[in-house]
């Protein structure tokens, strides 16, 4: 493989963790609505990318001899993969969560007026 192909990987797998960073910092701090949304897309697209250079460079056709360099990546890719997904399936489990607790209290505080509404209410016509 060139050396330009390399950098052109490079350079796509960069951006895209920057991407990915930022959608995780959206995500854990509620700026965004459609960061959960978003992340699995360029997890599977990152997820991908790194799978293709793997079975571009060690695929059985090239003949290359296996560093130390090559088993380090090779590791770091798997964990790599292993460790978003874990991350990826808390962040989500986490916002799900959160969006809940917001919702049932929501719910309450609706509920709660309601009946202090109808028991105005009420109390109201009991005393005319």
């Amino acid at each position: 493989m060139n050396y330009r192909f390399y950098k052109t990987i490079e350079q796509i797998y960069d951006i895209v963790w920057i991407i990915i960073y930022g959608l995780y910092f959206a995500i854990m701090f509620g700026l965004s609505t459609s960061a959960p949304k978003l992340l699995p897309y360029f997890d599977l697209f990152i997820k991908t990318l790194i799978c293709l250079f793997l079975i571009l460079r060690f695929n059985p056709y090239n003949h290359i001899k296996f560093s130390n360099l090559d088993q380090k990546i090779a590791f770091t890719a798997g964990f790599f993969i292993l460790s978003t997904t874990l991350t990826n399936e808390l962040i989500v489990a986490y916002t799900n969560v959160i969006k809940n607790k917001i919702k049932n209290k929501a719910f309450e505080k609706k509920r709660n007026f309601e009946l202090n509404f109808t028991n105005n209410a009420t109390n109201q016509k009991n005393i005319q």
